[in-house]
């Protein structure tokens, strides 16, 4: 019995349990995904927005903001086009398709990629999916305007393959 070997024939793997992965290597987005994305971004930073980039998590597990900002993310903004000082409010309409080419990059090289908004006058995010509402003269209403957009991107060799909010 010790001699025979061990075979995953048609098991799906899960996610990387805490002691199978590293910080660096697994959290980090590679090289080559980040010049992607960068090159993705051209024609937004074009039209005057501003797009930052966190490659690794920002936060550590033990640090009380970790529950809330966990993963890397692509974050977009826009300076007030009036007087050049504070933020714009950006109508997400304007960078939707931005984000569904991000979304789909992601998604072909094992990320999820999860768009989030920031809430007037809070510090709080909650998911575009989540808060739209597609129907009368609601749609697009208030969701659609924020000064700030973050997309998420979610290792799944990491976290596994579905999303969940209370990962």
């Amino acid at each position: 019995m010790k001699h025979l070997k061990s075979y995953k024939l048609f098991e799906a793997s899960g996610p990387l349990q805490p002691g199978e992965w590293s910080w660096t290597k697994d959290l980090t987005i590679p090289n080559d995904m980040q010049l992607e994305i960068h090159d993705m971004s051209y024609e937004l930073r074009d039209e005057g927005y501003t797009i930052g980039y966190q490659w690794w998590p920002p936060y550590e597990k033990h640090n009380k903001l970790y529950k809330d900002n966990k993963y890397p993310s692509i974050n977009i903004t826009k300076r007030d086009s009036q007087t050049g000082e504070g933020l714009e409010k950006i109508y997400y309409g304007h960078i939707k398709d931005f984000c569904d080419r991000v979304i789909s990059y992601l998604d072909e090289m094992g990320y999820n990629g999860v768009v989030k908004f920031r809430k007037d006058n809070t510090n709080d995010y909650y998911e575009i999916s989540d808060s739209n509402v597609n129907w009368g003269p609601f749609k697009d209403y208030p969701m659609a305007y924020s000064i700030h957009f973050k997309i998420e991107m979610i290792s799944r060799k990491v976290y596994g393959d579905v999303y969940e909010s209370n990962l």
